[in-house]
């Protein structure tokens, strides 16, 4: 049986406190705030299988926020999905809101700020998903980010009821067979992201790379820029990374290199700075060997980056 928390045994006036408490320990650090403070009660059925903690969670009415100073911890470093059992809520996270009734559910990233308000008494069945155990399998998780989805129906409705059953059976499966249902658990959540988002796997992997070419662009000027720091920035890893960017018909040094020739052409033109040295430029966008610049200059432009700038220069 799942282990259960409760306000019931608390003094009214400490409940509010207590709750706080007592889903932070269970869920990471939260800030709860009641509706009506003189009257609280709730309750917390918890069990962990495997990697993966499962809980479900009612209480009356009220708001919960994670805050931006919250997200700091590795060990909070997860996604939540929620199930709405009872009562009426909204999740908002990264400006999009999800409007949750009973038979919907929602998954979103506790390693960003957001906030949960209950509109009524409420009941979530939940679980939380290793931040880098998810975006191994799908790294583009975050597209379904705060997203209404059924669990009334095909895979929704047979992820439900896994979880339900698992909260109930968790402690009396054995450890090796944990491993086994907790890895069962992770492809019914990737089967019904894949059903009911709508989203193809093609589109979604077209985003992500967007998303990672916005980024090298902002940190072209960086030398040290690479898979590596791609895979840092977005919890993944350095194979997935490669991969995403083969899938488009590129690699990641591919890219970087090239971007950084069309700034270093960019400023090669630019009447004000026909003074600045040639390997100052190629420096400034990341470049740290000016024969390497040369040569991949020549490899796109067709000159060297010399002749490239005299022809600009002549026509001033």
């Amino acid at each position: 049986m799942p282990t259960r928390l409760t306000t019931d045994d608390v003094a009214l006036n400490d409940r509010s406190a207590y709750w706080n408490v007592l889903v932070s320990s269970v869920l990471g650090r939260l800030n709860t705030i009641p509706t009506r403070h003189h009257f609280f009660k709730g309750a917390i059925d918890y069990s962990q299988l495997s990697t993966i903690p499962i809980a479900q969670v009612g209480s009356t009415q009220l708001t919960v926020q994670r805050p931006e100073k919250y997200i700091d911890q590795p060990e909070e470093d997860f996604y939540k999905v929620n199930f709405q059992l009872v009562g009426e809520a909204t999740l908002t996270q990264n400006k999009r809101s999800a409007q949750l009734q009973p038979g919907n559910w929602v998954i979103y990233d506790n390693t960003r700020p957001y906030e949960l308000q209950f509109h009524t008494d409420y009941q979530q069945l939940l679980f939380l998903v290793p931040r880098a155990q998810m975006l191994n399998r799908l790294p583009t998780v975050d597209l379904f980010q705060a997203k209404t989805l059924s669990s009334q129906s095909g895979m929704g409705k047979i992820l439900f009821n896994f979880v339900l059953n698992a909260l109930q059976e968790s402690e009396s499966i054995s450890p090796h067979h944990q491993q086994q249902t907790a890895q069962t658990l992770l492809d019914l959540l990737l089967f019904g992201l894949d059903e009911l988002s709508g989203i193809s796997k093609q589109t979604a992997s077209v985003d992500r790379i967007a998303q990672m070419r916005q980024f090298i662009d902002v940190h072209l000027h960086e030398p040290t820029l690479s898979a590596s720091t791609l895979a840092e920035q977005f919890h993944l890893s350095k194979r997935m990374v490669q991969k995403l960017f083969a899938d488009n018909g590129s690699t990641v040094e591919q890219t970087i290199w090239q971007r950084r020739i069309q700034m270093c052409q960019r400023d090669l033109q630019n009447p004000l700075l026909f003074d600045m040295p040639i390997y100052a430029i190629s420096t400034a966008w990341g470049f740290r060997s000016n024969a390497h610049f040369t040569r991949k200059f020549k490899q796109v432009v067709g000159m060297t980056p010399t002749a490239f700038r005299k022809q600009f220069a002549l026509s001033q």
